[in-house]
């Protein structure tokens, strides 16, 4: 311990300095001194304030994830391809591989727990030759990906009340702009949360975690008590194939699509990663947690509406468009019980969206410090009075709201958002899972105390020799395991994220998330070939650990 931290310690009252009180700020103060040391390891220096402790962080982690939520505002997806059936095994398939991918990328978080996430990930295990173009890429797709997130939040709860709308006014015409507009108010509060009372974020989202788990069981708790209740042979053997796919395994990959939504976003954690306390820790704990927690939730719910889907005609064609509106209606029998039950699903939303916006920003905040982005001075800059990267997080608000324009034009803007969100998140996950994977088959990182304390001199950004691992991590073939089917699960949902619902879909049912995704690829390749490539030269080395500690 430095003298300048000796004084910091040494200046506490003297009444203070005795018992447990002591040893939690000895804790606190080593715990700031390793989040430093590791943030230089990493060549950042701290400028985010860490107010996130475990319960903050795996509360927003758990409410970015929205899974039971989701699993009940996508149901029209698996139903029409998969049905009953294909609803509970997709959720069993998503699940498990969600797992499955986020147990590696736990690996990279403890090993570099930083917010630039992917891109960073990949400059540090690609091979010199190429990390610069794909490390690159990979930030761009990020980035991207989580604007879509924040589309996707407005346009669910917007959707969601125009639905509650219709179901208690049914005499009464609701149209698509009106939901939009709801979308952009769900938007503009969370933009409030995240600028103005900043420093309440998390509180808000551990409040918000109540609110996610208490939703949870009354809507099961109703459902399951009041609903009918269909037999086992009608649940797990009753498939749908609405989209005449040559078969119904295809029809089972298409409607794979909502589940996987359902655990879109585990990474957020990770983008918050600068203001955790211990993150190479806490960081992989709360993503592991959130998705164990999160999972089982969803797979409560799953169980429970599809045994309660009673008129199953009904509930496909409903005017609410959301089957689960209809599914809880049918049990209750009630538009005041199906409206304040599902009222606890816009509010999850609304408070999801805070995180969303507040785990977007960070991302395109952590580009833009490296020179990545088109006014990269501007959205790198953080507020020095609230320690927000403000800029950014009033940018991603302005796409998200952009991208939300697509409602105006298309039946099947859900669709296409969902597509879009999907493809972007598991194009990075494979990269940085399969190159964690060559890394680790080449030997190429590394745990001994001897090799921590000969580099930790050395960044990781200027690094091209072996890596360390982190705290956390999944050992010998075990690990290579799990490497491989993260992969390989990764292939299978970039493969089927761009296809459209039905086998020969007319112009206005085309999924054109595919013309989204490519105007975004050219745009960033012409933004480098012009400019980028003289100026994004991979994360910039700002500090080391000598000087953060002297």
């Amino acid at each position: 311990m430095n003298q300048k931290h000796v004084t910091e310690f040494t200046s506490i009252p003297a009444k203070t300095q005795n018992g447990n009180h002591v040893e939690e700020l000895e804790r606190a103060h080593a715990s700031r001194v390793s989040d430093s040391q590791t943030l230089a390891r990493l060549g950042k220096k701290q400028v985010l304030k860490r107010n996130f402790g475990f319960l903050a962080i795996l509360a927003l982690s758990c409410t970015v994830l929205v899974t039971w939520e989701a699993v009940l505002e996508l149901f029209t997806t698996g139903l029409e391809n998969g049905g009953p059936a294909g609803l509970f095994w997709s959720y069993i398939v998503a699940w498990f591989g969600t797992l499955s991918v986020f147990i590696t990328i736990c690996e990279l978080a403890s090993m570099a727990p930083i917010a630039s996430g992917q891109y960073y990930w990949v400059w540090m295990l690609a091979p010199p030759s190429c990390r610069k173009i794909l490390s690159y890429l990979t930030g761009w797709m990020t980035a991207f990906a989580w604007q879509t997130t924040i589309t996707s939040a407005g346009f669910l709860a917007g959707g969601i009340i125009k639905g509650l709308l219709i179901l208690n006014h049914p005499d009464q015409t609701f149209h698509q702009w009106q939901a939009t507009l709801i979308g952009y108010g769900v938007i503009v509060v969370a933009v409030f949360i995240n600028t103005v009372v900043s420093s309440y974020l998390p509180s808000v989202e551990s409040c918000t975690l109540a609110i996610h788990i208490l939703g949870f069981f009354a809507i099961l708790i109703v459902v399951a008590h009041m609903g009918p209740h269909s037999s086992a042979k009608d649940v797990f053997i009753n498939w749908t194939n609405g989209g005449n796919w040559p078969s119904q395994g295809t029809s089972f990959m298409v409607g794979l699509t909502g589940n996987v939504f359902a655990f879109a976003g585990a990474d957020a954690a990770v983008h918050m990663a600068e203001e955790v306390s211990n993150a190479a820790i806490v960081i992989p704990r709360t993503i592991v947690g959130g998705i164990l927690l999160n999972g089982a939730m969803g797979f409560g719910i799953m169980v429970v509406m599809i045994f309660s889907f009673g008129d199953l005609d009904a509930i496909t064609n409903t005017p609410t468009s959301y089957p689960f509106i209809e599914v809880i209606y049918q049990a209750t029998n009630s538009t005041t019980a199906t409206t304040v039950l599902s009222s606890l699903i816009v509010l999850t939303l609304f408070f999801g969206c805070v995180g969303l916006v507040a785990t977007s920003s960070r991302m395109v905040w952590s580009f833009a410090r490296d020179k990545a982005l088109p006014f990269s001075n501007f959205l790198g800059r953080v507020d020095p009075q609230r320690q927000v990267p403000i800029n950014t997080v009033l940018v991603t608000t302005v796409i998200g709201a952009l991208i939300l324009l697509i409602n105006f034009g298309s039946t099947l803007a859900l669709n296409i958002i969902l597509s879009i969100t999907i493809f972007g998140f598991y194009f990075t996950y494979f990269l940085s899972c399969a190159l964690l994977l060559w890394r680790r088959c080449q030997k190429g990182v590394i745990v001994t105390k001897q090799a921590l304390e000969s580099e930790e001199q050395t960044s990781y950004i200027a690094r091209e020799e072996r890596l360390i691992w982190g705290p956390w991590r999944v050992s010998g073939m075990l690990g290579i395991c799990n490497n491989l089917l993260a992969c390989a699960y990764c292939v299978v949902i970039v493969f089927f994220s761009f296809w459209p619902a039905t086998v020969k879909p007319d112009l206005a049912d085309m999924n054109w998330s595919c013309v989204i995704v490519v105007a975004v690829l050219i745009f960033s390749a012409v933004y480098y070939s012009i400019w980028g490539r003289f100026h994004y030269r991979g994360p910039i080395l700002e500090t080391s650990v000598h000087t953060a500690l002297s």
